[in-house]
């Protein structure tokens, strides 16, 4: 990818996630960049791809500031890095990615009176990893074959928003977040069973979107030659 292309895709997704954080979600749900934050993965690849996801919501935060502290939304710029690193094949780096949160989490003392069940999407999006890399071997999924695209892309996406969700738990309480931000202790068991039920319809919603929009959107960058081996699908 030129320089110029690169600069001029990191831009247009950060302004992208810019634009959607600044709307409300679904009822329940933070905002509309779950629809964007999988795509900037996918489309430019996971370091341009975090680079984005980290523009757009900086500047999201500072045009509309939102009720969570600032920090804590870096868990986009991570749920794309995760995209990016899946939709690339470089499954071994999405599993240190997963396990290094997963490993700081359980290390953490407050951990043993957390509902440890309430992360159920998060352990089968890490197993789901190791699946991806077996189906991988066996049926050659590349960007260019139409029938394998959208599993692709749907698949990164599943992994990327669950990263973020994971990205999120782990600033909250290895990183002692809680703390930092006047939230009690005995309300976190609440928040992870609230966010069981919440995240999984969150990551059903980006996979749709990234689908939908991202198989175009890849075909479309494909046939202007403006994808190689430095972004994403390729």
């Amino acid at each position: 990818m030129r320089q110029s292309v690169a600069v001029a895709l990191v831009a247009v997704f950060g302004a992208l996630h810019t634009v959607l954080s600044m709307f409300p979600g679904p009822v329940g749900f933070r905002s509309w960049i779950i629809l964007i934050v999988p795509l900037e993965g996918i489309i430019l690849g996971p370091v341009l791809g975090f680079s984005a996801g980290f523009i757009g919501y900086f500047l999201g935060w500072f045009i509309r500031p939102r009720p969570e502290p600032m920090f804590f939304g870096l868990g986009e710029p991570v749920g794309a890095l995760g995209a990016g690193l899946i939709a690339q094949r470089k499954w071994l780096h999405a599993l240190l990615l997963y396990g290094m949160m997963l490993l700081g989490f359980f290390a953490y003392p407050l951990t043993a009176s957390l509902p440890l069940w309430a992360l159920w999407d998060i352990y089968i999006a890490f197993v789901c990893i190791f699946l991806f890399a077996l189906l991988s071997r066996r049926m050659k999924m590349t960007a260019t074959s139409v029938q394998n695209l959208p599993a692709l892309l749907g698949f990164a996406a599943f992994i990327g928003t669950e990263a973020d969700v994971l990205a999120r738990i782990f600033m909250l309480v290895p990183l002692n977040g809680y703390q930092r931000w006047g939230v009690p202790a005995y309300v976190l068991p609440d928040i992870f069973v609230l966010g069981a039920f919440q995240t999984p319809v969150e990551a059903v919603i980006s996979v749709i979107a990234t689908i939908i929009i991202g198989v175009p959107l890849v075909k479309t960058l494909q046939r202007n030659k403006m994808l190689n081996s430095t972004t994403a699908v390729s």
